[in-house]
């Protein structure tokens, strides 16, 4: 019998394993996804295993609001809920719109004049859907 468990029976004490809940599997599986990696970014990892996984689940305001902490002054608030790397964002409440831009005019720029930014994509998440932001994506 192992050690652990043999203390545990010694010691008349009875510990119960609680199973994780769906958010918390979640964490977990994108971890072991993630692995020793350095993120998302890197060359082992595919970022659409971890959208996959994250599509999969449906929110359960149960499950994650012990993680949730608005903030008022902000329009949108993005709590860390596990390390990783922060490039993954499931919606489990409210919306997200992301708005993609094109690079300023170069030939304006090196004049000195001003380049305003254009609107080159728009696109609104909901609840329950998954984003991915890396300046890989946006940066081309």
């Amino acid at each position: 019998m192992p050690a652990l468990a043999q203390d545990v029976l010694s010691s008349g004490r009875v510990t119960t394993v609680k199973p994780l809940d769906s958010f918390h599997r979640l964490v977990c599986d994108i971890n072991r996804i993630l692995g020793p990696s350095s993120g998302l970014n890197s060359n082992d990892v595919d970022p659409k295993d971890i959208e996959k996984l994250m599509d999969k689940y449906t929110s359960n305001e149960s499950e994650w609001s012990q993680y949730a902490y608005a903030d008022h002054t902000r329009a949108y608030t993005r709590n860390l809920v596990d390390h990783g790397n922060g490039k993954s964002n499931l919606i489990l409440k409210g919306s997200l719109q992301e708005t993609l831009y094109s690079w300023p005019d170069r030939d304006l720029v090196n004049d000195d004049k001003p380049s305003p930014l254009r609107i080159k994509k728009e696109t609104t998440y909901r609840e329950n859907q998954v984003t991915y932001m890396s300046d890989n994506v946006s940066l081309k």
